[in-house]
């Protein structure tokens, strides 16, 4: 595959609502998208092989700490399935708050300034969040979220 071919993504076919970040967003999309495509996993076929792919974007990093290792599907819904990494809403493209639960996939942020940036999936909506606002920031903590996909990672869910 090329480079080309490796940037170049088709749209979502979920909504995407896009908040503050001035990253690129598009390996965020392409694995958010993939897990809304299987989330009937989380339910159904706890044996697919497909748990068992790597999540590029599941983690947890900083400005100044290392990010964390990725996660597999598997590992993302051990986190979930033990109701930890879940938010109990999101803000739309429009500012309001929606009372559904955000599955966080993962995060990023500045330990010393407290800005962060979350995503995740709201599989009820079929909708995707990268967001720098949330309507639970304390579950926005850098090394709070390390500590969890680390054990989450290592087979040591809570």
């Amino acid at each position: 595959m090329t480079n080309a071919e490796k940037t170049e993504m088709e749209p979502s076919p979920y909504l995407v609502i896009y908040q503050g970040s001035s990253t690129d967003p598009t390996e965020k999309i392409r694995d958010l998208s993939f897990i809304l495509d299987h989330w009937n996993v989380f339910t159904e076929n706890l044996e697919d092989p497909i748990l068992d792919d790597t999540i590029s974007s599941a983690m947890i990093g900083s400005a100044y700490t290392r990010s964390g290792s990725s996660l597999t599907l598997r590992q993302l819904f051990g986190i979930w399935r033990n109701n930890t990494g879940i938010q109990s809403g999101y803000y739309d493209e429009n500012g309001d708050l929606i009372s559904e639960p955000l599955y966080m996939v993962g995060m990023g942020g500045s330990v010393l300034s407290g800005a962060f940036v979350l995503w995740g999936v709201v599989p009820s909506r079929g909708v995707i969040v990268i967001s720098n606002k949330s309507p639970e920031p304390g579950r926005c903590r850098v090394p709070a979220n390390i500590v969890r996909y680390n054990k989450a990672m290592k087979g040591l869910l809570e």
